[in-house]
């Protein structure tokens, strides 16, 4: 059998599926399995904010391991030595991955949580799991909430689960998302602070506001994914040309009571541009020009690609179709 070896670090899809993969990852304590991208990066950064806990952690892509030798050879390096703990998240159920969800459930493993990949409860993969049912609720709570502070108490669950060498704070409960709201940016530039200093210098009374202002609406799926680096980037970009920026997230721009809280919010500033990151919804809501066109201001539609930095680079042809 012709086998390929995964690319190191590379998520997501194979281009034939047919072929086995070796994934060439060593063994760990836990396992965790998903087929959203986004997940894997965010459990990840999660994990490595507990620091040295003497744990350690592997994810994998379920579409890479469709192929039954790629899930055997998997299972067999990275799992069977070592592995005590294994989090799947699976969209379609188990029929979606019938093989390599049976062979997970004959490993002695101290946690085993089979999971639906979305927020709609799953009986069967519950029933297969071997966890307590309120541990399981408060794991697929996590999820279903999603975003940076639920996955970092998540990270810290499992390894008191697991018992990390390290105390950490006790985890606490999923906590839900808003769907609509503002997002405050994780760095300041010393440069915006310094065009701050200079404008109240050369206006002792001038407030915040004198700045230019821009306002960044963007989906609340990216602080469900805790994929918020592009707005992070784009906010500090913005603070580097004096521009002062508020952020907004938000479900659906169509949601009345979502579109009633942007309305609002735009009322109380002077935006002199807004960047819109839905994928050119702009909520019509019987408006022309939608309800962003309230800000009375342009309105930039930002494209996002689906590539990773690297890849992004390197990729001649500029965006992918999706």
């Amino acid at each position: 059998m012709h086998l390929l070896t995964a690319h190191q670090g590379a998520l997501g899809g194979v281009d034939d599926q047919a072929q086995a993969i070796d994934l060439g990852q060593s063994p760990a304590d836990l396992i965790f399995l998903s087929a959203a991208d986004t997940e894997i990066s965010a459990f990840s950064r999660a994990w490595r904010r507990l620091g040295d806990v003497g744990l350690s952690l592997r994810c994998a892509h379920v579409s890479q391991l469709q192929n039954y030798y790629s899930t055997d050879l998997w299972i067999e390096k990275t799992l069977r030595p070592r592995a005590r703990a294994v989090v799947l998240r699976l969209l379609g159920g188990e029929s979606y991955w019938p093989y390599g969800v049976a062979e997970l459930c004959k490993l002695p493993l101290k946690l085993w949580v089979a999971l639906p990949g979305d927020d709609k409860p799953d009986a069967n993969l519950a029933a297969l799991s071997r966890v307590d049912e309120s541990l399981y609720r408060q794991i697929f709570g996590y999820f279903c909430h999603g975003g940076r502070d639920n996955m970092t108490e998540l990270a810290k669950l499992l390894a008191r689960q697991l018992g990390a060498k390290s105390t950490t704070s006790a985890p606490k409960p999923p906590r839900p998302t808003p769907p609509v709201g503002v997002y405050a940016v994780r760095t300041l530039p010393a440069r915006q602070k310094r065009a701050r200093a200079q404008v109240r210098r050369a206006a002792p009374q001038a407030r915040p506001q004198a700045l230019p202002q821009a306002l960044i609406v963007f989906y609340r799926a990216y602080m469900l994914s805790d994929d918020t680096s592009i707005i992070d980037a784009l906010q500090n970009q913005l603070a580097a040309g004096a521009i002062e920026s508020h952020a907004l997230f938000v479900q659906s721009l169509k949601d009345q009571s979502a579109a009633s809280f942007i309305a609002s919010y735009m009322s109380a500033h002077n935006f002199s541009v807004v960047l819109n990151l839905t994928a050119f919804a702009s909520g019509t809501s019987g408006r022309v020009g939608g309800l962003l066109a309230l800000a009375d201001a342009p309105v930039l539609q930002i494209a996002t690609s689906a590539l990773d930095a690297r890849r992004w680079r390197h990729y001649q042809p500029g965006l992918t179709p999706r």
